[in-house]
């Protein structure tokens, strides 16, 4: 990550899952480290969001975590997921 120091802003501003998605509607890799962090998120709109936003950023360094939340126990995060997971693989 570029601005370590920064990170906690950042993780806080994703808290917002509109914060989240508009990253990924804006092509933002800057913080990517930071989105796969947040796939954690205690949010499940949260993991959702962030989940779409690395599909959109076909960020192959997402996917390792992404697998790992494939089966989320909300089911719109496990749908993001698989969605991003599927974009990531064309």
């Amino acid at each position: 990550m570029r601005f370590p120091e920064t990170a906690p802003a950042v993780a806080a501003l994703l808290a917002d899952a509109d914060a989240a998605g508009a990253l990924g509607d804006m092509g933002e890799t800057r913080w990517l480290a930071v989105m796969i962090a947040m796939l954690g998120d205690d949010a499940p709109l949260v993991r959702a969001r962030v989940a779409h936003a690395l599909g959109d950023l076909q960020a192959p360094a997402a996917i390792a975590m992404l697998r790992q939340h494939a089966g989320d126990a909300d089911p719109e995060v496990a749908s993001e997921v698989a969605w991003a997971l599927n974009e990531l693989a064309q």
